[in-house]
């Protein structure tokens, strides 16, 4: 599945899981409705600044919109790094989840790699 798809379908589950329609979404986080709706339907992906935003105020973990589907149980996963690196979140930026929230223990790890040349600004 495409990341911007996955984070669609975790930013509808997520809200639809609170009971917030977009308007309260957009109110909630600070990101317009459009942007939200675009998002939903995989016709947009947001920064990882903006999805940091949203994730602080759904109160969730960033690996609750880029991981396939969500995972409560505590496992030991061996895997190859080279697989995890394949995610293009947008042209030219990779974020590749190396180690998947994991309530229990409290964090996550991310790898973000950028193209050469590619430039990046956060706000």
């Amino acid at each position: 599945m495409q990341t911007e798809i996955k984070v669609g379908v975790n930013l509808k589950r997520l809200r639809q899981e609170k009971g917030w329609s977009l308007d309260k979404t957009a109110k909630e986080t600070g990101v317009s409705k459009a942007m939200l709706g675009q998002i939903e339907r995989g016709e947009s992906s947001p920064t990882v600044a903006k999805l940091w935003q949203i994730a602080s105020r759904f109160e969730v973990s960033l690996s609750s919109f880029i991981a396939a589907s969500p995972n409560s149980e505590l496992t030991s996963l061996f895997r190859d790094a080279n697989e995890l690196r394949h995610e293009e979140y947008n042209i030219g930026f990779f974020v590749s989840l190396l180690f998947p929230f994991e309530e229990a223990l409290g964090f996550e790890i991310f790898e973000l790699t950028l193209a050469p040349d590619y430039q990046h600004e956060s706000a």
